[in-house]
């Protein structure tokens, strides 16, 4: 855990010449006594052993003190450290509501969109519900772009905050939810389907072949990609597919933490 360094040096410091000092006078008491049995060396002798008890009495307060310190300043720490969690998490929030409206539109066909974009998407989500994702949003505030032009619009954003996250907040009371952003960073960089899925609408000829695969339901495309069949067309929506299947887990379990965390 992140405590005080500088603190905590001084104190180890301290207590390492303490100790020094005490052994030093119990074993001078310890020497004089063997030696030396005399009445005024006696005197002398109680005065060392009270000196060197007295000193280790001050290590012993010196280590409650520090470890009060200790746990204060890691407290501190704690509180400072989710209080910026859940000020980053306000402005993720709002990059996945519009992350989440373009998947959506993916899956959702293009005359059903303005009705149904508040609905939950369906459980079982398939290559062939990409049927409409080159078609124009029809969503309010949105332009003309394509679905899946959005859809790649917005993914880059929440990923790129994500970084950011990454970078400003070390994670040190959280690293489970650290592994969950790093996790989600990851399946965005390794599917790599954006170029070629936007390639494939280049012409008209090309899109409507496309998109006639994709409509048959006679294959089951994502089966067929897990056993190592690939078409090489379909197998980039089949990765699409599964980037999105992937990043939409690992929101829900980074949002699930964020709320045990408010509590």
């Amino acid at each position: 855990m992140k405590k005080s360094t500088s603190i905590t040096f001084v104190s180890q410091t301290l207590v390492g010449l303490l100790c020094i000092i005490a052994v030093a006078f119990l074993f001078a008491a310890f020497i004089i006594n063997l030696y030396y049995k005399a009445e005024t060396n006696q005197f002398i002798v109680n005065c060392l052993i009270g000196v060197g008890t007295n000193v280790f009495g001050i290590i012993i307060t010196v280590i409650f003190v520090q470890r009060h310190l200790d746990k204060t300043s890691d407290k501190k720490a704690q509180i400072l450290e989710k209080e910026k969690i859940i000020r980053f998490n306000t402005i993720f929030e709002r990059y996945n509501r519009e992350y989440e409206v373009f998947v959506k539109a993916l899956f959702i066909p293009v005359n059903e969109r303005a009705e149904r974009l508040n609905d939950p998407l369906p459980e079982k989500l398939t290559v062939h519900d990409f049927k409409d994702i080159y078609s124009e949003t029809r969503l309010v505030n949105y332009g003309s772009d394509s679905a899946i032009e959005k859809y790649y619009f917005a993914e880059e954003k929440l990923r790129n905050y994500v970084i950011r996250i990454l970078e400003e907040i070390n994670f040190e009371y959280h690293p489970e939810l650290k592994n969950i952003l790093v996790e989600l960073l990851k399946v965005s960089m390794d599917y790599h389907s954006k170029s070629k899925v936007l390639e494939l609408a280049a012409n008209e000829e090309q899109l409507n072949r496309i998109s006639f695969i994709i409509k048959n339901e006679s294959n089951d495309w994502e089966a067929d990609f897990d056993k190592g069949i690939y078409n090489n067309d379909v197998s980039t929506f089949v990765l699409l597919l599964k980037q999105i299947k992937e990043e939409r887990k690992l929101i829900d379990n980074y949002q699930k933490y964020i709320s045990k965390i408010m509590e």
